[in-house]
């Protein structure tokens, strides 16, 4: 489900793009429309506003990235603590020191890199 087939978004990352999303074609709403209402029949369910929903999560890009990245680094490396990632959750640049020469070279070496079992 987080798998990327050669293309940049996963197939989670399209059905959150997707989900209830008016500006799809037809044809488009058509394809998605089962995966649309399981999601919305869970989403009674528990009792969550389908408006927020798309809002906070499935429209919300950075926490779809997030999530993504969570499912495939699990696929990677399964469970464990601590959790090893893919890829950066974050990264984080101060421009207060941006005149500064940078740290992050010596930082992303491969001695600074935990070792992730896997």
């Amino acid at each position: 489900m987080t798998a990327t087939d050669g293309g940049a978004e996963c197939f989670f990352e399209r059905l959150c793009r997707s989900y209830n999303n008016p500006a799809l074609s037809a044809r488009e709403r058509w394809k998605w429309r089962a995966p649309e209402f399981l999601i919305d029949l869970d989403l009674r369910k528990a009792g969550l506003e389908k408006e927020r929903m798309t809002e906070k999560l499935f429209h919300h890009q950075p926490t779809v990235r997030a999530l993504a990245l969570a499912g495939r680094s699990i696929a990677k490396y399964s469970l464990h603590a601590p959790q090893c990632f893919a890829a950066p959750l974050m990264v984080v640049w101060n421009p207060t020191n941006a005149g500064l020469q940078s740290p992050l070279p010596a930082l992303l070496s491969v001695r600074n890199t935990p070792a992730c079992a896997g």
